[in-house]
């Protein structure tokens, strides 16, 4: 069944999460639509990098995202009299969800009061994607993700409308996110399902060569920093501090090559390689390095992941990418996504809170991963085949309903 498809999410370049959620979701849709066509709704602010990489995902479309005052206005001037007046971006985004047959929000967090600033605008803005669709009478998924808590005013009230009035199915990647939605009072189908990046595939790169030469003589450590933990740290140079000794530890005491992860890369704040600088900078260790990820694919990211004996990880689709490869995983987190994923693998203990980071408790919980590392592997994989097979399901339940959807509607 040949379909056209609106997607959104988060970045798909100089990234890790976003992409990972549109190649693994593809490859879902691929298995249930004999031709999907997709056009990517991508955020203004990196459009012009999404653009570029673009090209190496296959049948992508992508349309600039930017809500305006007037973007609902048209909308409704084109339901109502076919036509639309104003700006060429607002029409394109209109057109991109008119024309498609459905709307896939692949959002890995979203209405969750720790994430973004909880005013009306912002919330109000969240879910207009969600309104114009629904305008339009279209199929609306919102894809697995983790939402909540709802504590804050305007995240409640939005989080509630829109997910009651303008979605279809919710695919939960947790049951702290499940019941949060359903306490919440939305009415829509929530099912419960583990992140789609699970299916991701890894490739190999020049990068990941050049780290399999050094890998043949010691073994590989992947640390994985982000912006966002040394945000919630107790303090910025407390982070970068604990951070480097790490890695020190991580060299002298395993004889340790460390590769610093970034996940998210931007000209601005919001850039994971400037952390990874700086706490490579601290620890000044030739067995350190940063692997600057620049225009690689997600798929060649993970191939850099895939090398690692261990990963000690700030970043959730590291994580994800790190288990669905049975990699011993420790996870420094902020967010009760962190410890839902963990329990998946009856990993829950391989958990610090970035609040109370010190580095006796990272070395203490290293200590212990690395020396049961082999039972650990054994246990992840193990779990890892229902991980797989319960996202094979969700998929099979989701698109099995928009395909009833759409062969009544045709």
């Amino acid at each position: 069944m040949s379909v056209k498809i609106c997607m959104i999410g988060a970045r798909l370049s100089k990234n890790l999460g976003g992409p990972s959620l549109y190649v693994a979701t593809k490859m879902l849709l691929d298995e249930h639509f004999s031709d999907a066509q997709i056009t990517y709704l991508a955020f203004y602010k990196t459009f012009a990098d999404d653009l570029q990489i673009a090209g190496k995902y296959p049948h992508l479309h992508i349309v600039k995202y930017k809500t305006k005052p007037w973007l609902l206005p048209m909308a409704w001037m084109k339901k109502l009299f076919g036509f639309m007046v104003g700006p060429a971006d607002q029409k394109q985004i209109i057109q991109a969800i008119k024309n498609s047959d459905m709307l896939i929000d692949i959002w890995g967090i979203s209405f969750a009061d720790s994430l973004g600033a909880n005013s009306f605008l912002k919330r109000f803005t969240d879910g207009i994607h969600f309104y114009i669709a629904k305008l339009f009478k279209k199929p609306v998924i919102k894809y697995t993700a983790a939402m909540g808590p709802f504590q804050q005013k305007w995240n409640r009230y939005f989080g509630r409308y829109y997910l009651n009035k303008f979605v279809d199915v919710i695919l939960a990647r947790d049951e702290i996110t499940k019941k949060a939605v359903e306490e919440l009072g939305v009415k829509t189908l929530v099912q419960q399902s583990p992140d789609t990046a699970f299916l991701l595939p890894a490739k190999e790169s020049d990068l990941s060569k050049r780290y399999q030469n050094i890998r043949q003589s010691k073994p590989l450590v992947c640390l994985s920093v982000s912006y966002q933990a040394k945000n919630r740290a107790q303090s910025e140079d407390h982070y970068f501090n604990t951070m480097a000794q790490f890695v020190r530890q991580l060299v002298h005491i395993y004889n340790a090559h460390v590769v610093i992860l970034p996940n998210e890369v931007s000209s601005g704040v919001l850039d994971d390689t400037r952390i990874a600088e700086k706490i490579a900078e601290r620890a000044d260790d030739v067995n350190c390095s940063v692997a600057h990820i620049g225009s690689y694919t997600a798929q060649e990211i993970k191939g850099i992941i895939d090398l690692s004996d261990a990963v000690v990880a700030a970043r959730y689709h590291t994580i994800v990418a790190a288990l669905s490869l049975a990699i011993p995983t420790l996870a420094i987190g902020w967010h009760h996504k962190y410890a839902a994923l963990l329990s998946l693998f009856e990993q829950q203990e391989q958990l610090c809170n970035i609040e109370n980071l010190s580095i006796e408790d990272l070395q203490k919980k290293f200590e212990k991963l690395w020396r049961d590392r082999q039972r650990i592997r054994e246990t992840i994989e193990k779990n890892l085949v229902d991980v797989k097979n319960e996202i094979h399901k969700a998929a099979d339940q989701v698109f099995g309903f928009i395909q009833e959807k759409l062969e009544n509607k045709s």
